[in-house]
């Protein structure tokens, strides 16, 4: 016999005040994307933690725990009534407002020369995948996978190209074999 479990109807194990969010103060120390993207990754944990999906909520505790220079900035994008709808609006606003305009094309420009040359697959997947994750702006699922099989040795790109991978995981899966 087979049982199936119920979804939970407990509330979440966690609340935002038991998980100690960080603050994020927006001084020039600490305006770049090494501490921003903490910053954010620590917050997309506690959602998680918390259960928490809903976009205006996680807008507004995040907002909340901005200080000095962020905080001001925050009060000045909801007394224009810029608010971000979603939150992953917040996070490019955020990022775009935080993180130094060279510091973000620079990104970009890792993305475009970034290639396998003398790497095992696995060194150039972990590079690859640490340079998307510092690009600011969301980038399709197809250019990922595109841009990764033309990094790849040229005995390599092929079976990747083959695979029609959908995801940068599945194209790494494939490269890796």
């Amino acid at each position: 016999t087979s049982t199936t479990i119920p979804p939970s109807t407990s509330k979440p194990r966690y609340s935002i005040k038991d998980l100690k969010p960080p603050k994020y103060a927006g001084g020039v120390l600490v305006r770049n994307a090494d501490a921003v993207d903490q910053w954010l990754v620590k917050w997309e944990q506690t959602f998680q933690m918390c259960e928490i999906i809903d976009d205006r909520t996680r807008i507004e505790h995040a907002s909340f725990n901005l200080q000095d220079v962020a905080h001001r900035w925050w009060r000045k994008v909801v007394k224009d009534k810029q608010e971000p709808k979603t939150w992953n609006d917040f996070k490019v606003m955020f990022i775009n407002n935080f993180v130094p305009p060279d510091e973000r094309s620079r990104s970009l420009d890792d993305w475009f020369f970034v290639a396998q040359r003398n790497l095992s697959v696995h060194e150039y997947a972990d590079k690859y995948r640490e340079i998307i994750h510092s690009i600011p702006e969301e980038i399709p699922d197809y250019l990922q996978v595109h841009k990764f099989a033309l990094g790849l040795k040229d005995f390599l790109r092929p079976l990747v190209r083959r695979e029609k991978c959908t995801t940068l995981s599945q194209a790494i899966e494939v490269a890796l074999v």
